[in-house]
């Protein structure tokens, strides 16, 4: 394997940001040489071909995700990219990795377990397939070319794919093309005749299943039927479909603010301001909070903070979803964007200005309380925080941005986005702008270089989500 690069320390200053076209390439070039462990499903060989293609479907450990997702977050500190993290299912992860402009974007749907053999009945997972990729040394390697086709029909069959649509016909081809030069004769024309007749039949849907499981080794489903309760609780946290609110968040000067005013002041009909301290300093409860019990308790705002976190914690849970309901109800007519300059995470971190800042003990409430609406963390190097405002230690900084970024990307469901804002507030405002239309699926709020190709992109994440849709109708 070759050699891993050793990301540099938090405390780093942060390099000038790349060209936009090298950013994404070095990106993934970079994600050819990590620590990590995945098996590409399909599609054509790893290059910067992938820019505002379709997602790219890896198969990995959790292990090998968390490593990928930390490798994300140095190239976002670098200048490379930008990068947004969501996942609604424990069994996979959704990687973008977004141009330093916010223009071009490479997807990644990074699986731990896929459930997509005998109609959604069994799943694959890395460990049990390892034994048969090409090249074991590689940290992006890939099944033979007769088991990776057999994944693909599997994988058309699950999700009810159109095989009259160019992708797939476009695929079909290469595969048979493929498993022709490598010998599969019969296979490679039972798959030119799906491609011709655009339907799988069930013979050769069998035969692919059979073929998986000889060689392969594939485990049954055992999701069981949510109960009632569990039901009300992940509804409870999970954001809804369509994006109403998002949380801007980020330590003191990362320019949170500044954006979403300035974004707001360019499209007043389409977005909206909410302050987060009107969910914790300037709301009654804290103020009354400060009157009567801080006195009695102790004199050091730090400590009574930490005291008091877990009631306003829970007063910001109920404060956003009142917020949300609110919103919907009179301004549905102009369907406007709330943004929150705070993340309810904020509200369960203490001793910000000192060089340990850490989560509270009552962190578990976050497990259990508070709508997970998507976040976007705005990151800024040292060298820029002293310019702005600078309220954090260096090392307490670092710590923070480290903290939030495990914390929020580690749960599901989630809707996390790194940010790198070292930028100057025009260019951050056009990257924010393209990552706003990647969130939303609304073009409201593309800028005019990308109006030629939001579209496309937006459309195809439509259509991914509704097909997502099918497969969860399917397999229950």
């Amino acid at each position: 394997m070759s050699s891993h690069t050793v990301p540099p320390p938090d405390t780093a200053q942060t390099v000038e940001p790349a060209a936009p076209d090298r950013g994404l390439s070095e990106c993934l070039a970079a994600l050819r040489r990590g620590p990590w462990r995945f098996i590409q499903l399909r599609g054509h060989d790893f290059d910067t071909s992938m820019i505002n293609d379709d997602d790219v479907d890896l198969l990995g450990s959790r292990a090998s995700v968390d490593q990928l997702l930390a490798g994300a977050r140095d190239w976002m500190r670098r200048g490379l990219c930008h990068f947004r993290v969501a996942s609604r299912k424990a069994d996979k992860v959704e990687l973008t990795l977004f141009s330093i402009d916010g223009q071009q974007r490479a997807c990644f749907d990074l699986w731990i377990r896929l459930p997509q053999f005998d109609r959604g009945q069994q799943v694959l997972a890395f460990e049990n397939c390892i034994g048969q990729v090409l090249d074991r040394d590689e940290p992006v390697t890939r099944l033979p070319v007769a088991l990776e086709a057999c994944v693909y029909t599997q994988h058309l069959v699950c999700k009810r794919k159109d095989l009259a649509s160019v992708s797939a016909q476009h695929r079909l081809t290469a595969y048979v093309n493929r498993c022709r030069a490598a010998g599969e004769q019969l296979l490679s024309e039972q798959l030119e005749q799906v491609r011709r007749s655009r339907q799988v039949t069930e013979e050769f849907e069998r035969f692919t299943l059979l073929r998986l499981a000889d060689e392969l080794t594939l485990q049954p489903r055992r999701d069981s039927e949510p109960s009632l309760l569990t039901r009300l609780w992940q509804k409870s946290l999970a954001a809804p479909r369509r994006t109403t609110q998002i949380s801007i968040m980020g330590c003191d000067g990362a320019g949170k603010t500044t954006l979403a005013e300035r974004l707001t002041e360019q499209q007043p009909n389409d977005l909206c301001v909410f302050t987060g301290k009107h969910l914790y300093r300037k709301s009654l409860t804290y103020k009354l909070a400060v009157i009567f019990l801080r006195p009695l308790i102790t004199r050091s705002r730090e400590r009574f903070d930490e005291i008091l976190a877990p009631a306003l914690y829970l007063r910001a849970c109920f404060g956003q979803r009142l917020k949300a309901q609110f919103s919907q109800r009179r301004l549905r007519p102009q369907r406007r964007l709330t943004l929150i300059d705070r993340s309810l995470a904020d509200f369960l971190y203490v001793n910000r200005k000192t060089d340990q800042p850490s989560f509270c003990r009552s962190r578990w409430l976050s497990r259990l309380f508070g709508q997970r609406i998507p976040t976007i963390h705005c990151h800024v190097s040292n060298e820029i925080l002293v310019t702005r405002k600078q309220e954090m230690t260096p090392t307490g900084h670092a710590a923070y941005d480290r903290d939030m970024f495990e914390q929020l990307t580690r749960r599901t469901p989630t809707d996390y986005v790194g940010f790198h804002n070292d930028l100057s507030l025009d260019e951050a405002l056009i990257a924010l702008r393209g990552i706003l239309t990647d969130i939303t699926s609304d073009t409201r709020f593309e800028t005019d270089s990308s109006s030629a190709s939001e579209p496309s992109s937006t459309a195809a994440r439509q259509n991914k989500e509704a097909s997502d849709a099918d497969v969860s109708t399917a397999a229950a």
